[in-house]
């Protein structure tokens, strides 16, 4: 594997993707997502298909908490498809129509027993 490569030897084909969808967070990939072209959304899930069912199996061996940094961008990059797989199979544009604007929403996480709390549940 050379210095510039980001992804496993068996992924290369898939190498400029990743400098730009293999996002850590999954509020970056939502944000690149809501931020790209429906045309550059397609392309890149035209390009992830074919390779998903390779790519799984590939992660399959190796323990999710010790990936080495080449499986954990395509991890990254799995998980932007499934982002992508959203805009392409459901919504026909990068954010699902006739909500509520994305970029005017704040969730606030609580713990389920917060929650509870909140709702006066003992």
């Amino acid at each position: 594997m050379s210095q510039k490569t980001l992804l496993p030897e068996t992924f290369e084909d898939l190498e400029t993707l990743a400098s730009r969808w293999s996002l850590p967070t999954q509020k970056q990939r939502w944000d690149k997502r809501l931020s790209s072209t429906m045309e550059e959304i397609q392309v890149f899930y035209d390009q992830m298909l074919p390779r998903m069912p390779d790519i799984i199996p590939h992660l399959n061996g190796f323990p999710l908490d010790d990936l080495p940094a080449p499986e954990a961008r395509l991890l990254d990059l799995a998980a932007a498809y499934l982002e992508a797989a959203l805009a392409v199979e459901l919504f026909a544009a990068p954010d699902e129509p006739d909500v509520y604007p994305a970029d005017r929403m704040t969730v606030r996480r609580a713990t389920l027993s917060q929650s509870m709390q909140l709702e006066g549940v003992p």
